[in-house]
């Protein structure tokens, strides 16, 4: 907090700094101790509740009295928190995420240097684990890759950082994870040759296709995939036939 001191400070010996819900000092509760003449830069603590306070007052002291008629300052409580926070899951695995995480910066962006992103197990931020580097202003977007296992963390929380100090009550999204794997898949073998296939494979769809463009097919030595070979180029039906 700062001001201008009286052009004449020869019987002032303290300010006092007050919170009041009125410019004339209704409700006033002064703010630490008073203030030695030529100082005029107390602090205000960071996380101080506001409550229903509306003014910052300061008071002129002398020997003998206090100020009756106070200089005010309506306080402009000035809220950081981003918004829309979005992951949109590309991973289409059950249990993992891939994609990027992006966020709607907050209106008023004059003393934000940047922005922290962390997974945690609340929407207070408990239990976080901060997700790559700090992310400078106007970025508004973090890449995060795909096979990414959440395990018990359950919420994506963004804080907005100043160059004095950082956010304590993040903004938060809930974790989704799309899984979007096929089901009822069945093939029909033709061929009657020893060791040669041809038929149509065929399957149902993932109940969610809101992140789906293709499909690819493979044989494979296992179930999880291992020593795969594709089964011709990427294809948009849920069928395919051949050789």
């Amino acid at each position: 907090i700062t001001w201008t001191a009286p052009l004449d400070v020869a019987m002032v010996t303290y300010y006092s700094v007050c919170f009041a819900v009125s410019p004339a000092g209704a409700g006033k509760v002064q703010q630490g101790s008073d203030i030695a003449v030529a100082t005029n830069l107390p602090m205000v603590a960071q996380d101080t509740a506001l409550g229903s306070f509306t003014y910052i007052l300061v008071y002129t002291k002398s020997a003998l009295s206090e100020q009756t008629t106070p200089c005010a300052l309506l306080i402009d409580d000035l809220y950081g928190g981003v918004s829309g926070i979005t992951l949109a899951d590309q991973d289409l695995d059950d249990g993992q995420l891939g994609g990027t995480i992006t966020w709607t910066p907050p209106t008023d962006t004059v003393t934000i240097v940047e922005y922290n992103v962390y997974f945690a197990k609340s929407t207070s931020g408990a239990g976080k684990s901060q997700h790559g580097a700090a992310v400078p202003l106007h970025t508004n977007a973090l890449a995060l890759a795909a096979d990414f296992e959440p395990g018990s963390f359950t919420h994506i929380v963004v804080y907005s950082n100043s160059s004095d100090a950082g956010q304590t009550t993040p903004s938060f999204v809930i974790l989704s994870d799309t899984h979007a794997s096929v089901s009822s898949v069945h093939f029909t073998d033709y061929d009657l040759d020893k060791g040669e296939l041809w038929g149509e494979v065929t399957w149902s769809a993932p109940d969610d296709m809101g992140q789906v463009t293709l499909y690819h097919a493979f044989l494979a030595d296992t179930g999880a995939g291992g020593n795969r070979k594709r089964l011709g180029g990427a294809f948009d039906f849920g069928s395919f036939g051949g050789p």
